[in-house]
């Protein structure tokens, strides 16, 4: 089907939303090269899309009389014409123009330091096995971050029928954006978060939450959700969770309190310290699943803790070690595996991104909270295939590959995490 055209023409018309940001916590954004120094509109509107779905699903559930398979065509028909299709019966442009204006923001390169280090002004400093290094996980060494600044938005509608129908809708994403989300990597870990400054549509000024209550009152006037049960893909419904978990005067401060109680919560360390203190090891059972599979290649269930998303990987140090010697002490020695991968099979869906999501917001200009949101839904088809693998440490030996069917996940155990925190005031 082709692109339809829309009148690309609005100078008769305020046809504007205007939004102003600041970035709260570093965010990793970046080209091919990985180098973060501008923020993109695509970021942008791909970010305004996930939010969208996550409030509307209920909208079109309810009015599609509750049969799910019938709401999923409606939002896809709907999400086209907001925010554009290239493909299938949906195709046509986007509903609006997205422009970033007036950016004002400061960029430094990742540096993974340990205390003993000394520290570089010019880098954004992080030490390593910190609870804030524990948020940023694997895969950002070497990149950099837009550390601080403000930035505007200005999305501009090419139709005014298009106006009237998605205006409220557009507000509502950026406002769930500026609450519950972030920008680039590892935004649902607290990174990329951003805070509404401003915002006006047609040149009024729009009220958005600025304070708790105001919070509260929002989310109460969002599309009823707590009668839609769990939905096929995140968003809310019955099972949603929102929480505030912590309160302080600074982001890096609760980074560091929420990194420290997934890090207390979720590691299994093997010298049996985490952040100075005696380890819980609360998964054990996770850490022999997955030894197991090293030993013998077996292994018929997720981890756990893969409730948190996946891929999900382990790396044995103590193995590791016992490589080192052996290396040292015999040559042509099939070497011992030390680091598993698990992952949906599917080569085009191996990934599972968490459905729970870490917020930095800043209300005032001392007051910062730290907000969980989190989006139960179907976690992955039903039947869903996961492949286990270790890659060999040397090529004489076999690599290990089991495949197996899901069986669900334990939705306790994000639960569980969420009571944890000694300051929680819950908003749904």
């Amino acid at each position: 089907m082709p692109i339809r055209s829309l009148d690309s023409s609005p100078e008769s018309w305020d046809s504007t939303i205007k939004a102003n940001f600041q970035i709260i916590t570093p965010m990793f954004l970046g080209g091919a090269d990985q180098k973060a120094s501008a923020i993109r509109s695509t970021a942008i509107k791909g970010a305004l899309r996930f939010w969208w779905r996550a409030i509307y699903w209920a909208e079109f559930y309810t009015g599609s009389k509750n049969d799910a398979n019938s709401a999923l065509l409606a939002m896809a028909e709907a999400e086209a014409q907001l925010f554009g299709s290239v493909a299938g019966d949906h195709a046509c442009q986007s509903s609006f123009r997205l422009s970033v204006c007036d950016a004002k923001i400061e960029s430094k390169d990742l540096n993974l330091c340990s205390t003993e280090n000394p520290r570089r002004p010019a880098k954004y400093n992080v030490d390593f096995g910190s609870p804030v290094h524990y948020l940023l996980g694997q895969g950002l060494k070497g990149r950099n971050a837009l550390v601080r600044g403000r930035f505007q938005l200005e999305l501009t509608f090419t139709n005014p029928n298009h106006q009237e129908n998605y205006s409220a809708a557009l507000l509502n994403a950026l406002i769930a954006l500026s609450i519950f989300g972030g920008l680039g990597a590892r935004a649902r870990h607290g990174w990329g978060s951003v805070s509404l400054t401003a915002l006006t549509a047609g040149g009024a000024v729009v009220d958005y939450p600025k304070s708790l209550p105001e919070l509260k009152q929002w989310i109460k006037a969002l599309p009823p959700f707590s009668d839609v049960p769990t939905p096929p893909f995140s968003s809310f419904s019955c099972e949603t969770k929102i929480d505030v978990v912590a309160k302080g005067s600074s982001a890096e401060d609760l980074l560091n309190v929420v990194g420290g109680e997934q890090q207390m919560y979720r590691s299994h360390s093997r010298s049996g310290k985490v952040g100075g203190k005696a380890a819980e090891k609360i998964f054990q059972d996770d850490y022999d699943l997955v030894k197991g599979f090293l030993d013998t290649g077996a292994i018929d269930r997720l981890p756990r803790r893969a409730v948190f998303g996946l891929p999900h990987n382990y790396y044995y140090g103590s193995l590791n070690e016992e490589n080192k010697n052996i290396k040292e002490s015999k040559k042509n020695v099939a070497l011992l595996a030390f680091k598993a991968d698990i992952a949906p099979a599917h080569k085009d869906r191996q990934r599972r991104a968490s459905p729970l999501f870490l917020h930095i917001h800043k209300f005032a200009e001392s007051q910062y909270l730290a907000i969980h949101t989190l989006l139960v839904a179907d976690y992955l088809p039903a039947g869903e295939q996961i492949l286990a693998s270790y890659p060999p440490p040397s090529k004489d030996q076999r690599r290990h590959r089991k495949i197996f069917s899901f069986q669900g996940v334990d939705w306790e155990i994000i639960s569980a995490y969420l009571k944890r925190f000694k300051y929680k005031e819950s908003l749904l």
